[in-house]
């Protein structure tokens, strides 16, 4: 990023737990207990603005905060490479370039950034210049893969642009694309009218429609496996070439799901309000909670959004970023 550039040193100020206050989940989770000997890592940087995004490459983190009125938004970076394998976080580089919208979601597309705001579609190189931009009505849907980038709109539509910005426009739902991913020709999305869809580009055609009691925020494919995540914390899992039946619902979280990603053949994670959750479907054996359940994280307030280097898990919330490792072994739970 090379204008507009402030680039410091993060002090220990910065990165330092001590004053933040623990939010706890409602209802049923108040009897969870926080062990912080199942970190291996555990750090939060603060930041100027919130971000509800984050996207990573190599040793890097980037946000876009989404300042007050007044303020203008920025990209920032946040550069681990110099902190001897994570063992030194207050060494991290943090350096930001101003731009001109508030972004909804942002996505690391090879050497490009991919992003939406309310009013626009954009790119940008991994210095925060601006490459590409396309006025529109969008919403938080964002997703891609070697061949396509779609984007949902505030209409309903899906927005689909190839490797040279070409653009077509499916018609998949009657209001807001909340979540979007790809899988080939086939994009699978969520969204404000209740659904869950499946639609073939390739041969213009829906391939399901799957109805929900909710708005919904989040989907993530791997696998054949759809899950799904609501505005009431409900979690669904099912298997794509069978959608007569749900594999699993899922009544944990508490308040709306705001981002579900897939970190392994057999891991995702689920993020609400007020925790991050693990989950392993690899897992069998019944226990207290859902079966599935790997590990709780919470802390912040509102999270948003989660990436990942390696095996560090980096999420944003109001409160601003937390990196974290756990000590925890693949077949273990907490």
């Amino acid at each position: 990023m090379k204008e507009k550039v402030i680039i410091e040193d993060a002090n220990s100020s910065e990165i330092s737990s001590d004053n933040i206050e623990p939010f706890l989940p409602t209802k049923e989770l108040q009897n969870l207990e926080v062990d912080e000997s199942v970190y291996s890592l555990l750090e939060y940087i603060e930041v100027d603005w919130p971000s509800q995004t984050i996207a990573t490459k190599d040793n890097a983190a980037f946000l876009a905060t989404n300042p007050s009125k007044g303020k203008k938004p920025c990209l920032v970076r946040l550069d681990f490479s110099q902190t001897n394998n994570y063992k030194n976080v207050d060494k991290f580089i943090y350096d930001r370039v101003e731009i001109d919208e508030n972004i909804n979601r942002m996505r690391i597309r090879g050497n490009q950034i991919i992003a939406i705001s309310e009013n626009k579609f954009l790119t940008y190189d991994l210095d925060g210049i601006e490459k590409y931009s396309f006025i529109d009505k969008f919403s938080y849907g964002l997703a891609h893969n070697e061949k396509y980038i779609a984007t949902g709109k505030q209409n309903g539509e899906i927005l689909v642009f190839d490797s040279n910005m070409c653009k077509k426009s499916y018609q998949i739902h009657e209001k807001k694309v909340e979540s979007i991913c790809i899988d080939n020709e086939k994009i699978y999305s969520g969204g404000c009218d209740f659904f869950v869809k499946a639609y073939d580009m390739k041969s213009e055609t829906e391939i399901f429609s799957i109805p929900n009691k909710n708005d919904v925020n989040a989907v993530d494919l791997k696998n054949n496996m759809l899950v799904f995540g609501d505005d009431a914390g409900q979690i669904c899992v099912i298997d794509v070439r069978k959608t007569n039946s749900k594999l699993e619902e899922i009544l944990w979280h508490k308040t709306p799901i705001s981002m579900i990603k897939w970190k392994t053949d057999c891991e995702f994670y689920t993020l609400s309000d007020e925790q991050l959750c693990i989950w392993d479907t690899e897992f069998e054996e019944d226990w207290e909670y859902h079966k599935w359940l790997k590990f709780v994280h919470s802390g912040h307030k509102y999270f948003k959004d989660v990436d990942f280097i390696d095996d560090i898990i980096l999420t944003t919330s109001i409160d601003g970023v937390c990196l974290f490792s756990l000590n925890i072994e693949a077949d273990s739970q907490y």
